[in-house]
């Protein structure tokens, strides 16, 4: 690992390390466990009414709540270039 740091140290790149794997960093996480949480508590019993169920449950999702799970995206780190 030493050698590959100092190989690419020496063409002039650094390396930047990113933070070890958070769920609550990653909005996706936060979703998907709203969503099961939704789907647990309706206990659809078929594929047709699990579709259904999920359909459902993503409407109840608010236009504030859905930004406030892409928050974390807005955090800008000296490694991510924003479009």
């Amino acid at each position: 690992m030493r050698e590959a740091i100092e190989a690419i140290e020496a063409r002039g790149a650094r390396l930047l390390f990113l933070p070890a794997y958070s769920p609550d960093l990653n909005p996706i996480e936060q979703v998907f466990a709203k969503l099961k949480a939704l789907l647990r508590k309706a206990g659809p019993r078929t594929r047709e009414a699990l579709w259904k169920t999920i359909g459902a449950s993503l409407d109840r999702y608010s236009s504030t709540g859905r930004k406030n799970y892409s928050r974390p995206w807005r955090i800008r780190t000296p490694c991510v270039k924003w479009l």
